[in-house]
């Protein structure tokens, strides 16, 4: 439904906002920011694979689809685990990137 769309858009925005703060603290004190861009650029895309792969029904056995009048739809928990693993893929790299490019525009001027 509508509500429930507008409930997963705002739920997937705010975790894009909130896990910067996750993505500094791993940066800072465990991994720094070079390590990090790379590790959670690649949980970004492990995101976009799982919405790829599971947008299509036809890949999935009956048990876990709906049938529709027109096709068949896949259940929501492959879309929806994917946009929570995206939200904190990009998140967590927003402040690493932010600081990357500022050092090198510093750099180059």
């Amino acid at each position: 439904s509508k509500e429930d769309a507008s409930d997963w858009y705002h739920e997937f925005v705010a975790l894009c906002y909130a896990t910067p703060l996750l993505g500094a603290l791993v940066a800072d004190v465990f991994l720094g920011k070079y390590l990090t861009i790379l590790i959670l650029s690649v949980v970004y895309c492990i995101g976009n694979a799982i919405m790829a792969v599971t947008a299509v029904g036809k890949w999935f056995p009956e048990s876990d689809v709906t049938l529709d009048s027109t096709h068949i739809q896949p259940q929501t928990w492959g879309p929806l685990l994917g946009l929570q693993i995206i939200a904190l893929g990009t998140g967590g790299i927003k402040p690493c990137v932010s600081s990357l490019v500022a050092i090198n525009f510093l750099h180059q001027s």
